[in-house]
């Protein structure tokens, strides 16, 4: 594990997402100088902080530690969309309710 290694992952996972490192900064509570001295400096974040940076990207700390993917929990290709999707089936099949009667409303807030 590198501090290196650390930083470019989460610009790279941000770039992947299409934040500018304000946005990051603003979603886990850190000014954009930090998210810089993670890329760019290589300072690691803390563990606490690791656990809110992998949360907002939705992969595992163990992914921003390690480069390593757990296929069961990390999947890059998958969308918003598709996610609410899914989750639709799911609702559906387990109450018996028709999936077009099913409907999820997702809000994203930065505050």
């Amino acid at each position: 594990m590198t501090k290196e290694a650390i930083g470019t992952r989460i610009q790279k996972l941000r770039e992947e997402r299409g934040f500018s490192a304000s946005e990051l900064a603003r979603l886990v509570d850190r000014t954009p100088t930090a998210v810089w001295n993670w890329e760019k400096n290589g300072v690691q974040p803390r563990s606490e902080m690791l656990a809110s940076i992998a949360k907002v990207f939705g992969v595992t700390v163990d992914y921003l530690q390690t480069g390593e993917v757990d296929a069961e929990v990390f999947d890059t290709t998958r969308t918003a969309s598709s996610i609410v999707q899914d989750a639709r089936l799911e609702i559906a099949r387990v109450t018996g309710f028709a999936l077009e009667k099913v409907t999820i409303e997702v809000r994203f807030s930065t505050v």
